[in-house]
C-alpha cells in the first residue's frame, strides 16, 4: 500500500464532501457525481456515495439534485480505502486478498487459512 493512501472508517457521506473533485470539463464546474470507495481488505468496491453540489434544485421537492454534468460522472477514490470487506465478501464469508499486479476489483485470489 502506498504511503499517500488514507484509511477511512468514519462516515463516508461526510468524507466525500471533503474529497469532492471539481469537474472542470463541464460548462459549469461542480463536484456532482458518484464517488466510489474501495475495500482495503478485498479490493472490491465497498460503497458508492452520491455527492450533489446543491447548485441545482428539484422543481417539485426543492431538494438538491445532480447538475447535468454530474449525472453520469463516476469518481473512483484512489487515495482512501475502507478497512472492511465489501458486502459480497461479508455475505459469502470468503476472505480475499488482491494480487500484487491486479487492479482494483479484478484478478483476486482466495487466501487459505
Amino acid at each position: 500500500m502506498s504511503s499517500n493512501v488514507e484509511i477511512v472508517s468514519g462516515c463516508l457521506e461526510r468524507d466525500v464532501r471533503r474529497r469532492g473533485v471539481v469537474h472542470q470539463a463541464a460548462r459549469v464546474p461542480c463536484t456532482c457525481g458518484t464517488y466510489h470507495y474501495y475495500s482495503q481488505r478485498c479490493g472490491h468496491e465497498y460503497k458508492a456515495v452520491k455527492l450533489k453540489c446543491g447548485a441545482t434544485l428539484s422543481s417539485i421537492t426543492n431538494n438538491p439534485i445532480f447538475c447535468k454534468a454530474g449525472r453520469s460522472r463516476r469518481v473512483d477514490i484512489q487515495n482512501a480505502l475502507v478497512p472492511f470487506y465489501c458486502a459480497n465478501c461479508r455475505r459469502a464469508g470468503v476472505r480475499w486478498a488482491p494480487e500484487a499486479t491486479a487492479g482494483q476489483g479484478e484478478g483476486h485470489s482466495s487466501v487459505q487459512e
